[in-house]
């Protein structure tokens, strides 16, 4: 019965159907609406970069970093490495900071 009855409604409102024409009406409304999400996102990313700013200098993390380099440059020195080429170091320092400018810019995407 219920069969029946659903393809009674749906022949009816086949044959009913009218065109509304739209005129640009749905792109007039969606271009008026506010962009909260955008605005959401950029506040949020601005945010979450003070704050790992902050919390980068408040633990040392530059002092960190450069320890570390110090000590993988002495270690290298150590181990038999003494013809290191300063070109070489200067490129993987660039690369280096090429990987991370482009993480964090990812994230701000």
């Amino acid at each position: 019965m219920m069969k029946n009855e659903d393809k009674l409604l749906k022949d009816f409102f086949d044959s009913e159907r009218q065109e509304i024409e739209d005129n640009g009406f749905s792109a007039r409304v969606m271009r008026k609406l506010p962009i909260r999400r955008q605005r959401i996102v950029q506040i949020w990313s601005a945010v979450c970069t003070v704050i790992g700013v902050f919390i980068f200098f408040s633990l040392n993390g530059l002092e960190l970093i450069l320890n570390t380099f110090r000590e993988g440059f002495l270690m290298a020195v150590q181990n038999g490495a003494e013809h290191i080429d300063p070109k070489t170091i200067g490129i993987v320092v660039v690369v280096c900071i090429g990987l991370v400018i482009q993480k964090v810019t990812s994230y701000s995407l």
